[in-house]
């Protein structure tokens, strides 16, 4: 019975036959050809990678802020007076001496309230003479008993409210010619104008901004830090300042104050540098960077942002040199640096270890590889 069924499914058990053969020499065939790209990979010339060797920074990292230069000595200028402004003689960049009117506003009231309280005062006067003479004549009738004292002490009432109206004459006359000096807005002192916020035309009040002066010695560098950063700072650090406009020029710096709030907007706080020893060619309002060195954790660890690779598998790391091959090294990442070039390492590296630093994503697990470039 097995042989009518042999011999009614002979074609069928001759094809199995072939399709089993055929798959046995395919597999033999593979494994062949995977053990000959292995043998190439382990035979291949070397990748030639550039290294990265971990150090630490126990002297700390640098950090850049921008700034501008400023006078130590500014002073935003206003009137005494209100009024409307007539004449403005300065512009922003003006060189001005002490003494010297700035701007001007129009004098015509203040002039009619001098002439007002001249007339007041004259009154006063004429007032006081009257008081004084009854007074007097009084005074001789009370002591020849010719008059009560109730009407004597009415006339002696009357002179002191003279005296006393005289008095607050003679102030009012004082105080509007002082308005009246107050109509011209002088230097108080040699310096630069560096700001001008009103023009002619404008009405303003008394003690209303009107520009700011500055003395153009004791130059400063006025900067903002972060909040983050405020704690690694104090009065005294030194710096080092170089100026956008004057790039060979390199100056040293030293921390004189530190606001002790931050900015409500922008979360910032602003700090001051006294520049020492500053060249006439550093002006008011040059763009400066002022570079601090900023202390660290002696045992943090910075590597190239190149230097990472993202596993699918197993997380960011990096790929470790040991006698010239690849192994994939779990690290632990903090936060970038401040250059946002490099990122520091929380675990996973040590000091001395070496690293390939650069085109992480085309190498590969045991890989052979020749050490190029070292990065720093």
């Amino acid at each position: 019975m097995l042989k009518n069924y042999l011999f009614k499914h002979k074609k069928s058990f001759i094809l199995f036959i072939i399709i089993l053969i055929s798959g046995s020499l395919l597999l033999g065939l593979s494994k062949y050809y995977l053990r000959n790209q292995n043998d190439d990979k382990t035979s291949a010339v070397p990748t030639k990678i550039n290294t990265f060797t971990i150090k630490t920074n126990p002297d700390g990292n640098t950090i850049t802020y921008s700034g501008e230069v400023r006078s130590r000595y500014e002073s935003d200028l206003s009137f005494q007076t209100g009024g409307k402004i007539i004449a403005r003689n300065v512009q922003s960049g003006s060189v001005v001496h002490k003494g010297d009117v700035l701007f001007s506003i129009d004098t015509r009231d203040l002039q009619q309230s001098v002439k007002n309280a001249l007339a007041q005062e004259t009154s006063a006067h004429a007032q006081l003479e009257l008081a004084a003479k009854n007074k007097q004549r009084y005074d001789q009738l009370f002591q020849e008993g010719a008059v009560s004292k109730a009407e004597y002490d009415q006339y002696d009432e009357q002179y002191t409210n003279a005296v006393a109206a005289v008095k607050q004459a003679e102030a009012q006359t004082a105080q509007n010619s002082n308005q009246l000096a107050y109509s011209d807005l002088t230097a108080p002192y040699d310096g630069v104008i560096t700001a001008i916020k009103t023009e002619a035309g404008q009405v303003v009040s008394a003690g209303q901004p009107i520009a700011t002066i500055a003395q153009p010695d004791n130059l400063e560098i006025e900067f903002n830090v972060p909040e983050d950063k405020i704690a690694y700072l104090s009065v005294g650090e030194n710096a080092s300042v170089t100026f956008w406009a004057l790039p060979a020029l390199k100056l040293n710096a030293s921390i004189r104050e530190i606001t002790p709030f931050a900015d409500n907007n922008t979360r910032t706080f602003k700090i001051r540098a006294s520049l020492l020893q500053p060249p006439p060619t550093i002006k008011l309002g040059m763009t400066a960077s002022l570079s601090l060195a900023q202390p660290i954790d002696q045992n943090a660890i910075s590597i190239p942002l190149t230097a990472v690779y993202q596993s699918e598998n197993k997380g960011s790391g990096v790929w470790l040199i040991r006698d010239h091959k690849l192994s994939f090294q779990p690290v632990t990442l903090g936060k970038p640096a401040d250059d946002n070039k490099t990122v520091y390492i929380l675990s996973g590296l040590a000091p001395g270890d070496c690293i390939a630093a650069a085109g992480v994503n085309k190498l590969y697990e045991g890989e052979s590889i020749a050490e190029g470039d070292e990065v720093s």
